[in-house]
C-alpha cells in the first residue's frame, strides 16, 4: 500500500523484470521510505506457470537489468557485475567527490566516513593530500576501492589541490568536502533529485557548528545555527560567497568548458568560482541542510587559518568584477550587503555555555539511571551540555552513588528533593534550575545512542517555530512508535548498529504531530519561557506532555517526531517498583485532562481529541516553574574544580552568579572577592569584600581584606594559584 501522489515525481518503469522491486527503488531514490507491518495479512499462491516462475528463470539477467536502471544506488563493484552479467560496457561513477586534506588525519577520517555513509553508493572519492604529513593509512583503513589516494609533492593551496582532483575525477557529476566538515547521509541523494530533474548546479544549506576550546584541554560545540540560507542570484555572489564549497554539487562538463579553480587565488578560490560560473548558468538552491561545516573561531579550521590573505584576495575578485559591480544599483548593493553583514557578524562569536541542559528525574531504578547516564555521557559529547540530575526522593542507593558521579563528571549536577512529587513537578525542579538554550526532559530509564543530540537538535535549528522535538522508540505511544525493531530489547545487543543505520536512511526527515510523549522532549527555551513548566495537577504523570504540547501550539510552535533519532525507552519502571496501578492512573488523568480542555466527558480514552479553538492566554496557559535557587555550596564546590582545571573564565561566571543569585549572604561575595583576587582584579575584589563586610563582619572577609591590601601594596603580593596546598584552598573548603 502507498500513496498515489508519488507518482508525480516516479517516472514510468520500465520493463525489466521484477517490476514491483524496481518501483520500490524508484521510491526509494526519491526519498520516500516505508514501514513494515510484522503481521501476514494475504496469502500468496505460487503458479509454475505465473509470471513469478518465468522471472525467476532469468533471475540474475532481470537483477542486473535492475541494477542498471538504478545505477545511482549501488557501489561500482555491484554495477561492474551487472555490466558485465549483461554484456555491456561499465559506465564511470555517477559521482566525483573531491576532498584536500592537509595534516588532519583524526578529521578527515570522519569526513570520508560521512561520504561511505551516504545513501547512494555510485561515487568516486579522490582525496588529494596538499604537501603534507602522508595519510594514505587513513584512506587504506577504509577498505572501499571507490577511495583513491593522491599525494602532492608540496604544498599548494586549496584551489591547486582541487585540481588536481578533478584532473583525475570519471564522474558525470562533481562535489567537494573539506577534510575538517562532512555530509549527512543524503547528501548526494537530495542533489541528485535536484540534477535529475534538469539542474546543471544545486547547492544546499550547511549547517554550522561553532565550536569553542575548553581550558582542560580539547573543545566543544556551543552552537548549531544556519548562517547561510541564500537563495540565488548571480548579484548576490558579486559581493559574497553564498554557501560554503561542500554544499555545491556540480556537472563536470561545466568545469571543463568554464575553467577550474583560479590557483593563484590564496583562499576565496571558491567563491570567484562560483562567480565565475554564474555568469553563464543559473544554479539551483535546495532548502535543506545536507552538510556540516565546523567552525572554530579559535583558527584551526580551513576559512579561518589564513585571514590575513582575504582582504587581498576579495580585493582581487572584485576588481575583475568590477564591470558587473558598477552596475549594480546602490540600493541593490545596500541590500546585499546587508544580508551578508547578518551573516559575518556571527562570526567568531561565542554564545555562552551550555547550549543544552538535559533534564533526568529518578526515583530509585538507580541501575537504570546507571545505564542512561553513562549513555548520555558517551554519545552527548563533543556537544556543551549540563546533566541535571534530579533525585525525586528516592529511598534506594541513588541518594548515595549519584552524588559521586557529580564530583566524577563536571557536567553533571544533583539535586535531591526529599520526597517524590511526582512527574510534573520533579521535571520542574530540573527545568527551573536549566541554563541551556535548549533543554531535554530524559526518562531515567531511557538509553540514547550516537548522534541523537545532532538529530533531536536538527528541526529546532532549520526552523524557529519548532518548539518541541521527539525521537522514535521501541516503547512509546502514537506516532513515535516503531512497529517492530532489529536488537535485542532486553541486552540491548545491536542497539547502536540498528539506531545508526536508521538515522542513515532517515537522515534529516521529521514528521510533524499534534502530540509528543515525555519521555524524551527536546524543548526550545523561547517555548519554556512562554508557556512556563509542566502542569502539576497530573500528580504522579501521565498526560502532562499532551498538555504541554497544547499549550505549545496555543502558543504558535509546533511539535515535530525527528524520524532519524532513536532512544531506546524501557518504560513505566517507576510505576511498577511503586506497585502503582498504570491502567487506572492513566484513566485517572484522563478525566483530568479532559476536564481543563472541556472535552466531551463520554470521550473514550485513545480517542483522539479536538484541538482547542481559542488564542494563546498567559493567565491559563503559562505555568510558572518553582523557585530553585543554587545552593551557595555547589557555586564553591564550581568554583574550586574551575580554578583546579585553570578555567578563569568558568570561576568568574561562576562568582558573578553567585552574588546574583545570593545577594543577601557575605559568603557569596567573599566568594567573588577571592576569585577577582586570584585573578588580580584588585578594584573588584575590595568591593566585593566591602560589601560583604557591611553585609556582616565575618573573620574570613577580614582575612580577606588583609590579604587585599598586601596584594596592593608597594611590598609582596599574593601568589598566583595554584594547584598544591595553599591558603585559597582551605579558604574555599571553609566556605
Amino acid at each position: 500500500m502507498f500513496r498515489k501522489e508519488i507518482f508525480k515525481k516516479v517516472k514510468k518503469i520500465k520493463k525489466v523484470g521484477f517490476e514491483d522491486w524496481n518501483l520500490w527503488i524508484e521510491f526509494l531514490k526519491f526519498g520516500y521510505h516505508g514501514f513494515y507491518v510484522p503481521e501476514p495479512l494475504f496469502l500468496y499462491r505460487i503458479n509454475e506457470d505465473g509470471l513469478f516462475s518465468k522471472n525467476i528463470e532469468e533471475k540474475e539477467k532481470n537483477i542486473a537489468q535492475l541494477i542498471r536502471e538504478n545505477t545511482v544506488l549501488y557501489h561500482p563493484e555491484v554495477l561492474n557485475w551487472a555490466f558485465k552479467v549483461l554484456g555491456e560496457r561499465q559506465e564511470p561513477p555517477l559521482f566525483s567527490i573531491i576532498v584536500p586534506t592537509r595534516n588532519r588525519p583524526e578529521w578527515l577520517r570522519e569526513a570520508l566516513r560521512s561520504i561511505q555513509q551516504q545513501t547512494v553508493a555510485n561515487f568516486e572519492v579522490l582525496v588529494v593530500n596538499d604537501g603534507g604529513q602522508d595519510v594514505s593509512h587513513v584512506v587504506a583503513s577504509l577498505q572501499d576501492s571507490r577511495f583513491r589516494y593522491i599525494a602532492l609533492p608540496e604544498r599548494r593551496g586549496l584551489a591547486a589541490a582541487r585540481n588536481r582532483g578533478l584532473e583525475e575525477a570519471r564522474g558525470r557529476y562533481v562535489a567537494f568536502l573539506d577534510d575538517d566538515d562532512r555530509f549527512l547521509p543524503h547528501h548526494l541523494q537530495t542533489a541528485w533529485i535536484a540534477l535529475s530533474e534538469g539542474a546543471r548546479v544545486v547547492y544546499t544549506d550547511a549547517l554550522r557548528a561553532v565550536w569553542a576550546p575548553l581550558p582542560r584541554g580539547g573543545e566543544a560545540i556551543v552552537d548549531l545555527c544556519l548562517p547561510y540560507r541564500l537563495d540565488f542570484h548571480p548579484d548576490r555572489l558579486l559581493l559574497g560567497n553564498i554557501a560554503p564549497v561542500n554544499c555545491f554539487v556540480l556537472e563536470r562538463e561545466l568545469i571543463e568548458r568554464y575553467g577550474p579553480f583560479d590557483e593563484s587565488l590564496p583562499v576565496l578560490e571558491d567563491w570567484e568560482f562560483w562567480l565565475r560560473l554564474s555568469r553563464r548558468v543559473r544554479f539551483r538552491r535546495i532548502p535543506e541542510p545536507t552538510v556540516w561545516v565546523n567552525w572554530r573561531p579559535h583558527g584551526q579550521n580551513l576559512t579561518h587559518s589564513r585571514e590575513q590573505d582575504f582582504a587581498r584576495a576579495r580585493a582581487r575578485i572584485q576588481a575583475r568584477y568590477r564591470r558587473a559591480l558598477v552596475r549594480l544599483a546602490p540600493e541593490r548593493r545596500q541590500e546585499i550587503l546587508h544580508e551578508f553583514l547578518r551573516i559575518w557578524s556571527r562570526d567568531g562569536v561565542l554564545p555562552e555555555p551550555p547550549l543544552l541542559s538535559i533534564v533526568i528525574l529518578a526515583h530509585n531504578q538507580f541501575p537504570h539511571t546507571r545505564a542512561c547516564l553513562q549513555s548520555v555521557l558517551t554519545h552527548t559529547p563533543p556537544w556543551s551540555f549540563e546533566c541535571i540530575v534530579v533525585d525525586n526522593g528516592s529511598t534506594d542507593e541513588t541518594p548515595r552513588l549519584l552524588p559521586r558521579w557529580a564530583e566524577e563528571h563536571p557536567q553533571i549536577r544533583y539535586i535531591r528533593l526529599e520526597e517524590n512529587r511526582g512527574f510534573p513537578a520533579g521535571n520542574n525542579v530540573g527545568l527551573a534550575a536549566a541554563q541551556g538554550r535548549y533543554v531535554i526532559l530524559l526518562n531515567n530509564d531511557t538509553v540514547v545512542t550516537p548522534g541523537w543530540i545532532e538529530r533531536l537538535l536538527l528541526p529546532a535549528v532549520t526552523d524557529p517555530s519548532v518548539g518541541l522535538v521527539g525521537p522514535v522508540s521501541n516503547r512509546v505511544s502514537g506516532r513515535q512508535q516503531l512497529p517492530a525493531v532489529a536488537y535485542d530489547t532486553e541486552t540491548l545487543k545491536g542497539l547502536e548498529a540498528f539506531a545508526l543505520k536508521r538515522a542513515r536512511w532517515y537522515a534529516g526527515r521529521k514528521l510533524e504531530v499534534r502530540r509528543l510523549v515525555g519521555f524524551c522532549l527536546l524543548i526550545r527555551r523561547e517555548l519554556l519561557e512562554r508557556i512556563g513548566g509542566l502542569d502539576e495537577r497530573f500528580g504522579m504523570g501521565n498526560f502532562e506532555d499532551d498538555d504541554y504540547c497544547l499549550r505549545a501550539a496555543l502558543a504558535g510552535f509546533r511539535a515535530v517526531v525527528a524520524l532519524d533519532c532513536f532512544v531506546h525507552h524501557t518504560g513505566s519502571q517507576t510505576f511498577r517498583a511503586l506497585s502503582i496501578d498504570y491502567g487506572r492512573l492513566l484513566l485517572e488523568n484522563w478525566e483530568k485532562f479532559k476536564h481543563k480542555w472541556h472535552l466531551p466527558a463520554d470521550l473514550p480514552y485513545g480517542h483522539p481529541y479536538p484541538f482547542p479553538e481559542r488564542p494563546f492566554d498567559p493567565s491559563r496557559d503559562y505555568i510558572p516553574l518553582p523557585r530553585w535557587e543554587r545552593p551557595l555550596e555547589d557555586f564553591v564546590a564550581g568554583v574550586q574544580q574551575a580554578l583546579l582545571q585553570g578555567d578563569a573564565l568558568r570561576a568568574e561566571h561562576l562568582a558573578y552568579e553567585v552574588t546574583r543569585v545570593h545577594p543577601r549572604n557575605p559568603y557569596a561575595w567573599l566568594l567573588r572577592a577571592l576569585v577577582a583576587r586570584l585573578d588580580r582584579r584588585w578594584d573588584e575584589a575590595l568591593e566585593a569584600v566591602r560589601y560583604s563586610l557591611r553585609l556582616q563582619e565575618t573573620p574570613e572577609a577580614l582575612q580577606e581584606l588583609r590579604r587585599l591590601l598586601e596584594g596592593t601594596g608597594v611590598g609582596k603580593q599574593v601568589p598566583p594559584y595554584r594547584e598544591e596546598p595553599c591558603p585559597e584552598q582551605a579558604a574555599l573548603k571553609h566556605l
